[in-house]
């Protein structure tokens, strides 16, 4: 019983292992003390009680991002809302890129970007750039260069 080429599936998402489990949550962990210990710390002369909570939430969220806890995105807004939430950054600071114009432009780029990498279009012009160049290491090099990928 053959499947035929339309039958093709996605390939299954590499599950994390035990140990990456393990380093992300005392990461996640550790990540959440350290940010209230900056947020309830004597703030330094010069710097205010807001400064420090804002403070406190970026140090969170660069721990998260590094660490891959949540998605990056989600890391994002969470960080914009717990500054609007807790005061420290007015609420129109605080997601004044997601109120520009330049957000709605960046939304059809990625759209493009997942349906011409979905459609096997970018594969496809990575072939074609390579095909430009010598079959050399340093042609190869060049062509990848070229190419973006």
């Amino acid at each position: 019983m053959s499947q035929g080429p339309t039958a093709a599936k996605a390939p299954p998402k590499p599950q994390k292992s035990r140990a990456r489990k393990t380093v992300n949550f005392v990461g996640a962990v550790l990540s959440i003390v350290l940010a209230a210990y900056i947020a309830f710390h004597q703030p330094p002369a010069g710097l205010t009680v807001p400064a420090m909570r804002a403070s406190a939430i970026l140090v969170w969220a660069v721990c998260f991002w590094i660490l891959e806890v949540i998605p990056e995105y989600v890391t994002g807004l969470v960080m914009c809302t717990l500054w609007a939430t807790l005061k420290v950054v007015p609420f129109d600071r605080a997601f004044a890129n997601f109120s520009a114009s330049i957000w709605w432009i960046m939304v059809g780029a990625f759209g493009l970007g997942v349906a011409a990498t979905k459609c096997g279009l970018l594969k496809r012009i990575s072939l074609f750039i390579l095909k430009l160049f010598p079959p050399t290491f340093a042609g190869q090099m060049l062509g990848l260069l070229g190419a973006g990928t």
